[in-house]
């Protein structure tokens, strides 16, 4: 199979696998949003949030060493996984010890326990991650994207059934140990025949995979940071229900973005490092997924935030109404924030993790000083300060990643974005007007038929070539004869 063959089958799988984890998560969401109070839910987005954050620690950036070097001895494999479970171990003790100091900081006592039954998820999920990790080095997704399907429905249906037993917070701590468990379980059972690690570790044959690895590690922590800085801000200083209100809006927007962008970048890596000797070639692909990642995101942004209010209704139920503020801004800095998701992949296939920390570093500090200012402001103010932030961050990386390193021109990349945003604009606003007099459910029905043959219209008026790349891409006759995207 040719690498545009391989790289079709993995998007389909990828796709799949992110739009059944998205609908689980939409329906975990919608459950529990009746079955806890805003009070468990604020307190769980802590919990999730600092578990986010030590799980990076726990991979070392190995499993990108692993992509970006491809000559690896099965002895090198060997002590790169065992120095895995170790580092995992320490982190989750580690997590354990400061469980109590970082509840503390929250002035929430309760969640120690939960935080430090979370170090158990860290463990478990590095028993398998190598396994999952050579496999879509091979761009193997679809045993990847099984395995992951069926490890989340499991997890979540536990998860609703614990919070209907009234477990509150551990119901998620425990729905997470079982998605771990089987997930870890099923990538020995898929590709341990073909690799397993041997009793077998020598620290200097993992010193190659360290150097890139730790650059990896120091970018995905503070991008970590930087993702739930927020969430720290905010919990700080407001109370849990007031988190809440901000916290799930902000965690379905960015299910979206984490379920419509992986679906190419998580792809691209691989393509991109096969590629990145060529710096045009590699500046032709990064632009086509640009083009293809902006236009379906504005489109599920711009419909979720003209429908804010139905949607919260719908999703979370009738007592979130306070929510929908927060779901329409954060869906427009979502959009913006989609924009720069894949320059990790690009700096990652050139090796050039230096430059991939010092970007994530500066939008840390931004997100600090931003989202700070606002929140003592207002919490309702903290979106419109990350869609500035954003915004600048967007065009940074153009003029200091993008034109150096491949070449990408400022026309080029203006009408990448500015195709999509043009389309989505008309969009919004002309299905704005015609629905305005409905409500509820009606609403929401109308809006789709007339959004999508809208944007669909003007997506072929400003932007035909997103909907070429898109039909090329996924068209399975186009992989037969084409290398990549152009």
């Amino acid at each position: 199979m040719s690498v545009r063959g391989q790289a079709f089958s993995a998007v389909r799988w990828t796709a799949t696998a992110n739009l059944v984890r998205s609908g689980l998560a939409f329906a975990q969401i919608a459950v529990l949003a009746r079955l806890l109070s805003p009070e468990q839910l604020g307190a769980l987005a802590i919990v999730i949030a600092v578990t986010n954050i030590t799980t990076m620690f726990a991979d070392f950036g190995i499993s990108s060493a692993l992509v970006f070097y491809r000559d690896t001895t099965k002895h090198e494999r060997s002590s790169i996984y065992w120095l895995g479970i170790v580092t995992a171990s320490v982190i989750a003790l580690s997590l354990a010890a400061l469980s109590s100091p970082i509840s503390e900081f929250f002035r929430a006592p309760a969640l120690a326990l939960p935080i430090a039954m979370m170090g158990a998820v860290i463990v478990i999920n590095a028993a398998g991650m190598q396994l999952r990790i050579l496999a879509e080095r091979e761009l193997e997704f679809a045993r990847v994207a099984q395995i992951e399907i069926s490890a989340n429905f499991i997890g979540v249906v536990f998860i609703i059934y614990f919070s209907w037993a009234s477990l509150g917070v551990y119901a998620i701590v425990f729905g997470q140990i079982i998605i771990a468990t089987i997930t870890s379980a099923g990538a020995w059972l898929a590709w341990a025949g073909r690799w397993r690690p041997q009793f077998h570790f020598q620290y200097k044959e993992c010193r190659r995979f360290l150097k890139f690895g730790l650059n990896v590690l120091a970018v995905n922590v503070v991008n970590a940071i930087a993702l739930n800085a927020d969430i720290f801000i905010v919990g700080r200083l407001v109370s849990p229900q007031a988190l809440a209100f901000y916290s799930q809006p902000r965690d379905i927007c960015l299910k979206i973005m984490f379920a419509v962008n992986p679906v190419i970048t998580r792809v691209t890596f691989p393509l991109l490092a096969q590629r990145s000797s060529d710096k045009k070639q590699v500046g032709r692909i990064y632009i086509s997924v640009l083009r293809m990642t902006a236009t379906v995101n504005f489109a599920l942004y711009g419909a979720l935030s003209l429908l804010a209010p139905e949607l919260v209704a719908l999703i979370l139920g009738d007592n979130w109404s306070e929510a929908a503020h927060f779901l329409r801004w954060m869906a427009v800095w979502c959009a913006v924030r989609s924009l720069g998701n894949p320059i990790g992949s690009l700096l990652y296939a050139l090796g050039r993790t230096d430059l991939a920390f010092k970007a994530s570093t500066a939008v840390l500090l931004g997100i600090l000083v931003f989202v700070g200012v606002a929140c003592y402001v207002d919490v309702r103010a903290v979106p419109f300060a990350l869609i500035g932030l954003f915004a600048v961050v967007s065009l940074g990386q153009w003029a200091f990643i993008l034109r150096p390193l491949c070449e990408v021109g400022g026309r080029e990349y203006l009408l990448a974005v500015g195709s999509p945003l043009c389309a989505i604009t008309i969009t919004v606003a002309l299905t704005g007007f015609l629905v305005g007099s409905l409500s509820d459910l009606s609403r929401i029905a109308v809006a789709a038929g007339i959004g999508t043959t809208c944007y669909a219209a003007m997506s072929f008026v400003f932007n035909r070539r997103a909907v070429v790349d898109i039909m090329g891409f996924l068209s399975p006759k186009s992989s037969n004869h084409k290398e990549g995207p152009e």
